[in-house]
């Protein structure tokens, strides 16, 4: 049975995304491994079947694909999950997930199903960006600190970005721009 994006989140054992390697670099849940059932052009011939002959002759394609990879999965699964346990999601949470979840299964791993797959996981985070934050700006003329009280923060615990110091102390407008890093800057201490 398919987890919930909360319980998903929480559960132990490594995440395996099993989307395309383009579906993963595109975008994919921190931490997560890339675990594809197919490459790239097998995805897109898969897509190209189901749509021009449909599902039933697309799944048999993908069967036809990857069922010669499956000990490999299992093997390299084995390998990333020590403890056996893993969590597995595609885009959806379809046939994709569901397949390799089945495969891992049936060779005594214990693995759990992100409902709504990857794209579950998308629009949370999306609905995480209309939720009011306390946000605090640090502002000063060059030279000021502010680094330094950021890093201060930091080593307290506190959420900080220092786009100063992501600028080389160039200034957050032109950042690096190529250049090699501000010496100045090599001798702050806090």
């Amino acid at each position: 049975m398919p987890l919930p994006l909360s319980s998903f989140l929480t559960t132990p054992g490594i995440i395996l995304d099993v989307r395309s390697p383009a579906e993963y670099e595109q975008g994919h849940i921190p931490g997560a491994v890339s675990f594809p059932l197919f490459s790239n052009e097998e995805r897109a011939i898969v897509g190209t079947c189901y749509k021009q002959q449909g599902r039933e002759q697309a799944i048999e394609l993908g069967f036809e694909i990857a069922g010669p990879k499956c000990a490999e999965f299992v093997r390299r699964a084995k390998g990333l999950a020590p403890d056996r346990l893993v969590r597995v999601h595609c885009w959806r949470g379809g046939m994709r997930s569901e397949a390799i979840a089945w495969i891992l299964k049936m060779a005594g791993l214990r693995v759990s199903v992100l409902e709504g797959g990857y794209k579950s996981f998308r629009r949370w985070v999306l609905s995480c960006f209309d939720q009011p934050k306390p946000i605090l700006i640090l502002g000063g003329m060059t030279g000021a600190g502010k680094t330094v009280i950021l890093q201060e923060l930091a080593v307290r615990g506190a959420q900080v970005l220092d786009l100063e110091a992501l600028a080389n102390h160039r200034g957050s407008s032109y950042g690096n721009l190529g250049l090699p890093p501000n010496p100045a800057m090599n001798n702050l201490r806090i």
